[in-house]
């Protein structure tokens, strides 16, 4: 079954426009699937202070109220707009930012910290270098690679993390670990992959006397944290899945995540503008508008099982019609990414659709990047 394939696409339009009224290609956010994929996670966390979720994927501050509104007070970020962006809303949020910074970034967080006193603010370590030049308003949190292989002290470095962590002092805030290269084969075989680097954390946490927190597991894997027997109920594990909040197809084919009965959130509307061939359309959503990192197809389309996404140009996706009649020229298709955080990153405005079919244009704010000097600076 193709995932969402019998949902309805009409979910992402509001009953006041008109799709001819749409300039396409569009985001578009389903505010009701938002706020019902907020209260499933935290009904399987049991509490919101158990999700750090990462901001990198929502991008839109009326989404991240949505996530206030339900009791999360903390937060990852992968840069510091998304933190400054965050810290307007909530002056005194705990906000991680999930990244190894530059000098200028480190620079930044720590205005972040002086401007907002009641904030919690820290970043990633994994040299004594590192720690040595944070600020005395950052805290510091042991980044332990567990096979990831993208940053990190590898795991089996026991006296390098030690060191690290003394050398953070009190700014010292815990370990993060983050397992999101469990991914392939059967579900039994994921969960004992991500169980047994759970259990080398916690050897290392017991090495150190204890961390404050214990940040694991992306949207991957964050269902085997919450039945790993040592960490269940601890309250210091904080998993930090960000996909769950909009969801996308590449969740809905993982069975754990799928349980979970989420719900697309968010959805690029296009419209078929060709037809170049005999069982093909066109539309008019190439990979600028719809992440394309994960392969072909880069999304799905919404509520049919008989239209498949080609590979994307820049501007245009060829879709085969392998059954049925052809989508009119001008016809309006919803599109569900395959991966929808990056999706997100390239739009510049959203259509926000809310209960009552009310349907408002908001900027995508936490978008791209901080400019690279200061306005001090330049």
């Amino acid at each position: 079954m193709i995932p969402f394939a019998d949902m309805a696409p009409d979910t992402f339009l509001s009953d006041g426009i008109d799709s001819g009224e749409l300039h396409t290609p569009a985001l578009a956010i389903h505010m009701p699937s938002v706020r019902h994929n907020i209260d499933r996670v935290i009904d399987a966390l049991g509490e919101p202070s158990c999700w750090r979720p990462h901001l990198k994927t929502t991008k839109i501050p009326q989404v991240w109220q949505a996530l206030l509104d339900a009791g999360v007070e903390r937060f990852k970020c992968a840069n510091t707009l998304e933190m400054s962006i965050l810290l307007s809303m909530a002056p005194e949020a705990d906000i991680l930012l999930a990244h190894h910074a530059s000098p200028a970034g480190i620079q930044r967080l720590s205005e972040l910290a002086d401007a907002c006193p009641g904030a919690r603010i820290s970043t990633l370590v994994e040299t004594i270098d590192e720690v040595n030049a944070l600020p005395g308003n950052v805290g510091a949190f042991v980044d332990v690679n567990p096979g990831m292989n993208r940053t990190g002290i590898p795991m089996r470095e026991l006296d390098r993390i030690e060191q690290v962590t003394l050398a953070s002092g009190d700014q010292w805030r815990g370990l993060h670990f983050y397992e999101g290269h469990i991914r392939g084969g059967e579900e039994e075989a994921r969960r004992e992959r991500a169980h047994a680097a759970f259990d080398t954390l916690l050897q290392i946490d017991a090495n150190l006397g204890g961390a404050f927190e214990l940040i694991t597991s992306g949207t991957p894997t964050f269902t085997h944290a919450l039945t790993h027997a040592n960490l269940v109920g601890t309250m210091r594990n904080t998993v930090s899945p960000g996909t769950v909040v909009y969801h996308d197809a590449i969740s809905e084919r993982i069975p754990e995540i799928a349980r979970l009965q989420l719900r697309p959130a968010a959805a690029v509307l296009a419209h078929v503008v060709s037809h170049p061939d005999e069982h093909l359309v066109t539309v008019n959503a190439g990979h600028k508008s719809i992440s394309a990192d994960t392969g072909d197809p880069c999304c799905v389309v919404m509520g049919s099982d008989r239209l498949i996404p080609l590979h994307p140009s820049e501007e245009h996706l060829p879709i085969r019609v392998i059954k049925g009649d052809m989508p009119a020229r001008g016809e309006l298709l919803t599109l569900v990414p395959e991966h929808v955080c990056p999706t997100v990153n390239l739009a510049r405005h959203a259509l926000l659709l809310d209960s009552g079919n009310a349907a408002s244009v908001v900027r995508v704010q936490a978008a791209g990047h901080e400019a690279p000097l200061s306005e001090a600076t330049v």
